[in-house]
């Protein structure tokens, strides 16, 4: 699949030929990876996505954001870590882009 549209179609072809208890251990392995949010729109239960006031915002300012995030990124990923806010596998991916501050807050931003 070349777009994230055409893989979401893909798992949700595939779901819907799966068993229930397939469905549930899909939404558990999806809650294990801090989709909560996936879990949302699939079930109405769970941590919702955020809605399309903040959404907006946060893509009219996103350049100025990545510019001017604070450099000191460590704590700030620990916080959203230990809020909850990002997973463990959040702060790898983060933490992956290296020492360029503005791919690691475009990281950051992403999720």
């Amino acid at each position: 699949m070349k777009t994230w549209n055409e893989k979401v179609r893909m798992i949700v072809e595939i779901l819907s030929r799966k068993t229930n208890s397939d469905f549930h251990k899909f939404i558990e392995d999806l809650i294990e990876v801090g989709q909560e949010h996936v879990v949302y729109v699939l079930t109405g239960t769970g941590s919702p996505p955020m809605n399309d006031a903040v959404l907006t915002c946060l893509r009219e300012r996103r350049n100025d954001i990545i510019d001017n995030m604070d450099s000191v990124y460590s704590l700030l990923i620990s916080t959203l870590v230990s809020l909850g806010v990002f997973t463990t596998f959040d702060k790898q991916r983060v933490e992956g882009e290296g020492e360029i501050q503005n791919r690691r807050n475009e990281r950051i931003l992403e999720f």
